[in-house]
């Protein structure tokens, strides 16, 4: 006879089941892309070369009115962390990878160890521990969790902010609990500066609660974060402001934000709809109080009980973060802008779905809305499945028609550039560093600073029109958001297309042309 409690072992284990494959086969996908040589997003071989010379003051944070003209947008902690993974692995992409996947990993576990937090202490340890794996699995199967393999600042900086959120959570009347979260929020900032929800969230409760800790915490973020910044800014005589608030600037439109909001809401959805139901009784009580400005019942009342305050406090930050994502309206902007608000969402289903959870006696005679509920978490993980398979199937099977493709089109493209007589500029940046190559500038900062008047684009198409370069790679020049129609037109004069090697179009100069060792660029 299938009893309650032997029914609940059983859905209890095909949950677990499934948490194990969509997030093994999640972290299956990061582990394979670490050894991989080829660029998978745009910005990865930029950001291996800027870990390369990140203590390089003629390089980092250098004018960009000097050859290379390369902009560092982000500030140095994910490239200092990535220098010293480069130390065990020798490749600064794979470093770089390798610092995203264990951030990835240990991402997973702070949302887990939030929904630990928060639940009572009166429900059982196992329920606890048990909503707890869920929460940490949730992320796992999100859409754009392929981000977290990439060789980008964002997995890093999502973990020291939302780690910050979450101590400051589960320990907010603990002064060196306060003091960490402060640095950790710090950390956050210096490795992509517009993580502001965690600071922003922490200090609008801490106000609440006690003026005080609110203090400590502003004390401590001014005090380390000012003196790192005015180091930065010594260091570099003032060019790490205009590279990190003034070059990093791309043009904005409302509708491409809007759009991209509700693309990712669509992805979200059941995430959101479960985050809101955990969240509504709290948020509708404190709403209540704010508007017969009752700031003071606000505050004892999350002084108080110390459940609503860390529901209050994970939906606070998770409302910042999702308008934080309207920054998806940024020319160039993509998919990694929605993955701190989707990752905070994780916490707060998991916590509504085992709040929600029936007793164990009840399991084998639910009416048709409880069995709703209980697919309600296998759907939420199955929505990673398709990716997780394939993470698999690169662990276990053989080597991908697509794979192997990327790897061999890769191999040929580097073997043109290693054996180039002189500078290459490329499109794929990492096909430079691979290649031992320095990357004499970025196409894509290039082209939005030169549109938006900040810089004088006529020193690099002299370099072009002057043949500097022995070979350039890119892969469409018809692409406004890459080249300026100066640029293009540049190429187009000087070089012409001499092989195609999958989606590159290697360029060559055309004959004829002047000596162009006068005008090589020299490195500084």
């Amino acid at each position: 006879m299938l009893t309650g409690a032997i029914a609940r072992r059983i859905y209890l284990g095909a949950l677990l089941a499934l948490m194990a494959v969509t997030a093994g086969g999640a972290f299956s996908n990061g582990l394979f892309f670490i050894a991989q040589p080829y660029q998978i997003n745009y910005g990865e071989g930029l950001v291996a070369w800027q870990a390369a010379n990140i203590t390089d003051p003629a390089r980092a944070y250098a004018p960009f009115s000097q050859y290379p003209f390369v902009a560092f947008q982000y500030p140095p902690l994910f490239h200092l962390a990535a220098r010293a993974a480069g130390t065990i692995t020798g490749d600064l992409l794979m470093a770089g990878r390798s610092v995203s996947v264990l951030s990835a990993a240990l991402l997973c576990v702070v949302a887990g160890w939030a929904a630990f937090q928060v639940l009572p202490r009166r429900a059982s340890w196992q329920s606890r521990l048990f909503a707890a794996a869920f929460a940490g699995a949730l992320p796992t199967s999100l859409y754009n969790f392929s981000w977290t393999w990439l060789a980008r600042v964002d997995t890093l900086a999502i973990l020291l902010a939302f780690s910050s959120v979450v101590l400051f959570a589960a320990r907010v009347r603990s002064k060196p609990a306060q003091i960490v979260a402060a640095v950790l929020m710090v950390a956050g900032l210096f490795t992509r500066q517009t993580v502001l929800a965690a600071p922003l969230a922490c200090l609008l409760v801490s106000v609440l609660i006690d003026r005080r800790i609110a203090l400590r915490m502003l004390l401590t973020m001014s005090i380390l974060g000012g003196g790192v910044l005015a180091f930065l800014t010594w260091r570099s005589h003032g060019q790490v402001l205009l590279h990190l608030f003034r070059y990093n600037q791309n043009p904005f439109s409302i509708p491409r934000a809007a759009l991209g909001m509700l693309m990712n809401a669509r992805y979200v959805a059941g995430l959101l709809v479960l985050a809101g139901g955990a969240s509504w009784a709290v948020l509708s009580g404190a709403w209540a109080l704010l508007r017969r400005h009752r700031w003071d019942l606000l505050g004892a009342n999350l002084r108080a009980n110390s459940y609503r305050r860390r529901i209050f406090l994970l939906a606070v930050y998770s409302m910042l973060a999702g308008l934080s994502a309207l920054a998806f309206g940024k020319e160039g902007s993509d998919i990694n802008y929605f993955l701190e608000w989707n990752v905070s969402l994780a916490p707060l289903a998991g916590v509504l779905l085992f709040r929600a959870a029936p007793p164990a006696r009840n399991f084998s005679r639910l009416g048709p809305s409880w069995l709703a509920v209980l697919a309600v978490p296998l759907l939420l993980l199955g929505t990673g499945f398709d990716q997780a398979r394939t993470g698999w199937l690169r662990t276990f099977g053989p080597l991908s028609a697509a794979d192997r493709q990327n790897r061999e089109v890769f191999d040929r493209a580097r073997a043109e550039v290693m054996a180039a007589a002189g500078p290459v500029f490329s499109e794929d940046m990492n096909l430079l560093y691979k290649s031992g190559k320095d990357i004499p500038a970025d196409p894509v900062m290039i082209q939005c600073l030169s549109a938006a008047g900040m810089w004088d684009q006529r020193p690099f198409v002299r370099l072009v029109e002057e043949q500097s370069f022995a070979l350039i790679v890119a892969y469409d020049l018809s692409s406004r958001e890459r080249y300026s129609p100066a640029v293009a037109s540049a190429i187009e004069g000087a070089y012409q297309q001499a092989m195609t090697i999958g989606d590159y179009k290697l360029y060559r100069r055309r004959p004829g042309a002047p000596d162009a060792s006068r005008s090589a660029p020299q490195r500084p």
